[in-house]
C-alpha cells in the first residue's frame, strides 16, 4: 500500500481531520522535540576555514566567511584572540581580483602592508557574498557590528547602492536582519517589507536552540546521506522533455533583477554601447527609489550607533567606460546623491568616500564593468586611505613614511 493511500485511509475514518487542539498539540510537540535534540546534539557552528575562497587569501589572518546560500546564520566569524586587532570587511565581489593565473581578494594582499594596528596582528573578516546588493549589505554590516571588531571597511557597489531594481540578493539574511533591528525601531518600516513570519520565527528561536540555528548543516548532512528519498510519491511538475511554462521559469530566477531585466528592462534592445553602460546609473539617480536610500540610511544608522571607526568607500567602476561623457556624467549624478545622503554621516569615527575609487586610482584592467585583474593599485590606494583613518584615530600602524 502506497502512502498517499494510507493517509486516504486515515483521513476516511476520521483521525486526520485538524483542530485548534491538534494543531496545538503539533506546536508544542515540536518545541519539546527541539529542546530535547539541543540539549543532546552539540552546537555545529560554521567553520571560516572551509571556505571554497580559501586558497585564493594569500594572508593567514584573512578569512572570507560568507556562508552557502541557503544558511541562515549568514556569516561564520573567525576566531579571535585579545593581542589582535580586528577589521570587518563588508563587501560583494568588487573587492576580488579575477585574474585566471592569480585570484585573489583586496583585504588579504592589504594585511600584508597594514599588518599591524595600535601594536596588535590585523586580522580581517571579510563579509563576503557575490552579488551583494544594499539589503544584503545591510544584513552584513548588523552582523559585523554584533562581532564587536575594532574597525569597519565597507564597500558600495555604484551600480547597486541607490538601485531599486535589486535590493537584495540573498535573502538567507532576512534573519539576521530581524536579529540586527530588534533594537532600531526605526528600520522596522523598511524591514516589515522584506521579511517574512518564517523570519521572524528563526530570528527567536535560533539564538537560542542551537540545532535549530544550525540547520542548514544538518540538512546537507542529511541530504548527503538520503539523497532525494521521500516516503511521499512525488510527481515531477513538468515533463522534463517539455519547456518549463513561464510560470515555473519565473519561479527559477533566483533574484529580483532576473525579472525585471526581462519583462521591465531600463532600455530597449537598440540601445547600445556607452548609451547602455549610463542607463543604469541614470535610472538610480532619476527613480530616487525610497527603499534604496531607506536601506542605505539605516546602514549608516547602526554604523554611527555603534562608534565603530569605519571607512567606507564607493567601488571602482572601469575606467575607459567611465571615460564616456555620457557614462561620466550618469555616475557622477550617483556620487553626488550618495554625497548627499551620507553628509550628514560624516564624523571623526566615519569617514566616507561618495567617488568612486576608480576617480583617484585612475587606471586599472578590467575583466567587465566592476571587476579587475589585479587589485594591486586598488590595494596601494586603500593602504594610504586606511594609514590616514588610523592616524586620525590615535593608532601606530604599519605604515611606510
Amino acid at each position: 500500500m502506497t502512502w498517499p493511500r494510507v493517509l486516504s485511509a486515515l483521513e476516511n475514518r476520521g483521525h486526520l481531520k485538524p483542530t485548534w487542539g491538534s494543531l496545538l498539540r503539533i506546536g508544542g510537540w515540536c518545541i519539546v522535540g527541539l529542546v530535547i535534540i539541543a540539549l543532546v546534539v552539540p552546537a555545529r557552528p560554521g567553520d571560516p576555514a572551509r571556505s571554497p575562497y580559501r586558497a585564493q587569501l594569500s594572508s593567514p589572518t584573512v578569512f572570507e566567511i560568507g556562508a552557502p546560500r541557503g544558511d541562515e546564520r549568514g556569516f561564520y566569524p573567525s576566531p579571535r584572540s585579545n593581542n589582535q586587532f580586528q577589521i570587518a570587511w563588508v563587501a560583494g565581489s568588487s573587492i576580488q581580483g579575477v585574474d585566471p593565473e592569480r585570484r585573489t581578494f583586496l583585504p588579504a594582499e592589504l594585511q600584508h602592508q597594514l599588518h599591524t594596528i595600535d601594536g596588535q596582528e590585523v586580522t580581517i573578516d571579510i563579509y563576503f557574498l557575490s552579488g551583494m546588493r544594499i539589503i544584503d549589505e545591510l544584513g552584513a554590516v548588523m552582523k559585523a557590528i554584533d562581532s564587536n571588531p575594532d574597525m569597519l571597511v565597507v564597500t558600495l557597489n555604484p551600480l547597486w547602492v541607490l538601485n531599486d531594481r535589486a535590493i537584495q540578493g540573498w535573502d538567507n539574511l532576512d534573519g539576521q536582519l530581524v536579529i540586527g533591528a530588534a533594537t532600531s525601531p526605526a528600520t522596522w518600516p523598511l524591514l516589515l517589507s522584506v521579511v517574512s513570519p518564517s523570519d521572524i520565527l528563526w530570528a527567536s528561536a535560533g539564538v537560542r536552540i542551537n540545532v535549530f540555528e544550525d540547520r542548514y548543516h544538518w540538512g546537507v548532512k542529511l541530504k548527503d546521506r538520503f539523497g532525494d528519498w521521500s516516503p511521499l510519491e512525488i510527481q515531477p511538475r513538468h515533463d522534463p522533455s517539455e519547456e518549463p511554462s513561464e510560470l515555473a521559469q519565473v519561479a527559477a530566477m533566483q533574484i529580483p533583477v532576473f525579472f525585471w531585466d526581462k519583462y521591465d528592462n531600463i532600455v530597449s534592445d537598440d540601445v547600445q554601447g556607452t548609451d547602455r553602460q549610463a542607463a543604469a546609473f541614470k535610472y538610480a539617480a532619476d527613480s530616487q527609489s525610497p527603499t534604496a536610500r531607506a536601506a542605505l540610511r539605516s546602514l549608516l544608522d547602526q554604523i554611527n550607533e555603534s562608534a565603530i571607526p569605519t571607512y567606507l568607500y564607493l567601488a571602482q567602476y572601469d575606467d575607459e567606460i567611465v571615460a564616456q561623457p555620457v557614462v561620466d556624467q550618469a555616475l557622477d549624478t550617483v556620487e553626488d546623491d550618495l554625497a548627499e545622503i551620507t553628509a550628514g554621516y560624516l564624523s571623526d569615527l566615519m569617514v566616507i568616500r561618495s567617488e568612486s575609487a576608480i576617480r583617484a586610482v585612475g587606471d586599472m584592467d578590467f575583466r567587465d564593468a566592476i571587476h579587475v585583474y589585479d587589485v594591486a593599485p586598488l590595494t596601494e590606494h586603500l593602504y594610504s586611505e586606511l594609514c590616514e583613518f588610523t592616524r586620525s584615530q590615535g593608532w601606530e600602524a604599519s605604515c611606510g613614511g
